[in-house]
């Protein structure tokens, strides 16, 4: 257990890299949805469009969403009123689950049907989807750092507050301000 925990405390979990990591998402999950336009395209006109060819563009655009909002939520000043890391881990533990699926269907959807190009973009999408999982691994883990960071001490990443009281200008975290626990 011990060294379970020591990995996950190690320096590969840092939470600067967190921005970095949601473009590198973004793109890998731009290439997904081309790649999986371009497999339905392959797809002979007899066969018919199942969930298993669609269930990565679906994923897509919902990673897109749930990365929009973390990243606008974390780096533009009216929107971090909305900024809870809770959230964010709720929605990366999701992600890797969801992209799991996404190699389950898209492998059982080449049972039924695995011939030419249509099976090779189905191999390269099912790779990039197993790359999509383990990176979403990597944030749900870093977001959990950044959340016991805020919670228990540390680093705070907090926005904060500048509020006038009396001669001078004090600074106060937000989390002072706020009426619930995150």
């Amino acid at each position: 257990m011990d060294n379970i925990k020591s990995f996950l405390e190690s320096p590969f979990f840092n939470t600067s890299f967190k921005t970095r990591m949601h473009y590198i998402q973004l793109t890998l999950v731009t290439l997904i949805i081309i790649l999986t336009g371009v497999r339905i395209s392959q797809k002979p006109s007899f066969l018919p469009i199942t969930r298993s060819d669609t269930m990565a563009i679906v994923m897509g655009v919902k990673t897109i969403v749930v990365i929009a909002y973390q990243l606008l939520t974390s780096h533009v000043g009216s929107l971090k009123r909305w900024r809870n890391t809770k959230v964010y881990l709720v929605l990366n533990c999701l992600e890797v689950m969801f992209w799991l699926a996404v190699v389950v269907l898209t492998g059982m959807g080449m049972q039924r049907f695995c011939k030419g190009a249509y099976c090779g973009i189905s191999v390269v999408i099912i790779l990039l989807a197993l790359v999509m999982t383990s990176f979403s691994l990597w944030a749900a883990v870093t977001t959990r750092k950044l959340r016991r960071e805020e919670r228990f001490g540390g680093q705070s990443v907090l926005p904060v507050h500048q509020t006038s009281m009396g001669e001078g200008i004090t600074t106060k975290p937000a989390a002072a301000y706020t009426t619930y626990r995150v």
